[in-house]
């Protein structure tokens, strides 16, 4: 196995892959026809489920939002920080992120932020549309977002987002995060060493392994130098 390593930024982790080529997300999944609504998600971010911050996606205005539960069930794996390809019967698409659960959401809707109706030049609500699972910006591009949502002595939750497919475990230093009903990751460890490192794992989906190294943790991508 081949490693890599690269000097980091302030505001920039680095990744290293077990693979020298970028990570491919699993066969898409076309799911039965949902109906698209409004939805509010490019205000206050970081209280909406998945933790994501806004000021990381200032460039990105495509959120949309599921009942994670629904969701999970037909494709296996929590929606949070993963993205889908939204089409329209009138044969519009666009890329979307999923930032926060909808719980009053039936399996066959989806919330779509304002910009993202724009961009699909539809009026909520679009019955008849679908939505296929794919990998989020290639690592390439700007890498997976590690947004932290609290930090404290021994404890710290966070989301990750812009995720190539979705992730099945984290690991922080070597210790195993949870990822809780709504999305984000919780795990418990010693976070007070200043002189080092942290060493953070995720395992996707497929059975890759992505490894960063962070000199704080606060929220940053992790992406390739």
């Amino acid at each position: 196995v081949k490693s890599w390593s690269w000097p980091w930024s302030k505001h920039k982790g680095i990744i290293m892959e077990n693979k020298p080529h970028l990570i491919k997300g699993r066969a898409l999944q076309t799911t039965d026809p949902v109906t698209i609504l409004k939805g509010d998600l490019n205000n206050r971010m970081q209280q909406m489920a998945c933790g994501l911050s806004e000021a990381m996606y200032l460039d990105r205005q495509t959120f949309a939002a599921v009942n994670g539960f629904s969701f999970e069930s037909i494709h296996g794996y929590n929606p949070c920080g993963t993205c889908a390809t939204v089409s329209t019967p009138s044969g519009n698409s666009i890329e979307v992120m999923f930032v926060d659960d909808c719980s009053t959401c039936g399996p066959d809707e989806m919330l779509i932020s304002e910009e993202g109706l724009g961009a699909l030049n539809a009026t909520s609500p679009v019955e008849e549309s679908t939505y296929s699972p794919h990998p989020c910006r290639d690592l390439s591009d700007e890498g997976i977002f590690f947004s932290v949502i609290d930090v404290q002595r021994y404890y710290a939750r966070f989301g990750l987002g812009n995720l190539p497919e979705a992730v099945s475990s984290t690991k922080i230093n070597g210790v195993e995060a949870e990822q809780n009903h709504i999305g984000q990751w919780e795990v418990y460890a010693d976070l007070t060493r200043k002189s080092t490192t942290y060493e953070i794992e995720l395992t996707t989906a497929s059975g890759r392994t992505i490894a960063a190294q962070i000199p704080f943790i606060d929220s940053q991508y992790l992406g390739v130098e």
